[in-house]
């Protein structure tokens, strides 16, 4: 499956790292990486080129003004191609190397094309917290919803909403 990954960042330079780093170590490679940079005054764009150098996949540098975190998922996914998105903000990180793998798999099972799964939220002081994603109802999307870190969509899925 051909999975894309979107990364909305501005002067994130030192957390983007992290999250570039947890998509280098996937077990199954992304199609593409899009990085949508609202023109960041830090080190991002320096350290994106670094990455594109050196990343098997295609990465895709979208630098450019943006008027908010979802107008740049949306500049991302339009960008993206593949058969699935995933959205992976400036400060997060895939779990273990596995991550695109088994949310790839669990996709290819799912009737309406959206798979999800649990996450870790780091706390202030260090500690993790898991968040489980057990299943999704009207109640769980009421309560708590799911995060947005934690789901896979086709891109029929996104195409029909």
């Amino acid at each position: 499956m051909k999975v894309s990954i979107i990364s909305p960042t501005w002067n994130r330079a030192a957390t983007l790292a992290r999250t570039i780093e947890s998509v280098e170590t996937q077990s199954l490679r992304p199609f593409r990486h899009v990085i949508v940079d609202n023109l960041s005054e830090d080190d991002t764009p320096e350290l994106v080129a670094r990455y594109m150098d050196r990343a098997p996949y295609s990465v895709v540098h979208i630098r450019e003004r943006d008027s908010g975190i979802y107008d740049a998922m949306n500049k991302g996914a339009t960008a993206a191609g593949g058969e699935a998105l995933y959205f992976l903000n400036d400060d997060d990180r895939l779990a273990s190397s596995n991550s695109l793998l088994l949310l790839a798999k669990s996709l290819s099972l799912a009737p309406h094309g959206i798979a999800f799964a649990d996450v870790w939220v780091e706390k202030p002081n260090g500690t993790h917290q898991r968040r489980n994603h057990r299943q999704m109802n009207r109640l769980t999307l009421a309560e708590k919803s799911i995060c947005q870190q934690a789901t896979l969509y086709s891109r029929r899925a996104i195409e029909e909403v």
